[in-house]
């Protein structure tokens, strides 16, 4: 996450002049979520703040019978769509009707006994789908409608897991796309938008609406390619070297603890 950011400061010409305030600077911009270069990371922020409790959770659902996970999953569903849709904003909330909501419903949805479900789900899903491109032909707030943990975007991602998990013998692990795709999926997060607000729409001037909605499939097409080979090279390129010296560090670091372990010992 660190050295994509450093790639969006170098791509705004932020970096001519390197120094130990750059990078502390860089550190405790990081920290603070300052990153105007990359909007994006608020997403990174979201994610890492949910997987702090994701540990917790599984201790919570290990012994949990599915019946009651179902509970909750409806539970959670039921309050993102009271805390963007009901005329009566409740004082009281919890946090699932939030992010951490949509991780237990993703969890949810991996269960084996959801398998009976999983048409449902996929009904659902093209049902959101549907909703959310009614919202946005009637040119309403569908970023707020439809997007993060709205239970609009939560029921299309349910449905495309289920598609996957459905269609299994297509989305099997000998996938070679499927394989490439999983391995660099954290650096196209990061990527992303680099690319789709400097080549996509910057360059080559590819808007979703162009073209009588060609334009949706032609942006996706070209923001994923274009950040799947700016994700290999900077992967291979620049992350195993900064890896490599990060290791190093560690390395050098357990050796000073063992010495001054062993003088004490002495």
């Amino acid at each position: 996450m660190a050295v994509y950011f450093v790639f969006y400061l170098w791509q705004n010409r932020e970096l001519d002049l390197i120094s130990w305030e750059t990078i502390k600077s860089i550190f405790v911009r990081l920290c603070q979520g300052e990153t105007p270069e990359s909007p994006h990371y608020w997403l990174m922020y979201t994610l890492l703040s949910v997987y702090i409790v994701i540990p917790f959770f599984r201790y919570m659902f290990k012994d949990m019978s599915y019946r009651r996970v179902t509970a909750v999953t409806i539970i959670a569903l039921v309050l993102m769509t009271l805390n963007l849709f009901s005329p009566i904003k409740f004082k009281v909330s919890s946090f699932l009707g939030s992010w951490e909501g949509v991780a237990i419903i993703g969890y949810w949805v991996t269960r084996p006994e959801t398998k009976k479900y999983y048409r449902m789900l996929i009904g659902l899903g093209v049902a959101a789908f549907v909703l959310m491109a009614v919202f946005i032909g009637c040119d309403l707030d569908y970023r707020t409608l439809c997007c993060n943990a709205s239970p609009v975007m939560t029921l299309i991602s349910t449905g495309t897991f289920a598609t996957v998990f459905l269609g299994h013998k297509f989305f099997h692990k000998g996938n070679v796309v499927l394989k490439i795709l999983s391995k660099y999926s954290y650096s196209l997060i990061l990527i992303h938008w680099w690319t789709l607000h400097w080549i996509t729409r910057g360059r080559y001037d590819i808007q979703v609406l162009q073209h009588h909605g060609l334009g949706l499939f032609l942006s996706l097409g070209v923001t994923l390619l274009v950040s799947l080979i700016a994700a290999i090279l900077i992967d291979n390129y620049v992350l195993t070297f900064v890896q490599q010296v990060f290791d190093w560090i560690l390395e050098g670091i357990e050796k000073g603890i063992a010495k001054v372990k062993k003088e004490h010992c002495a």
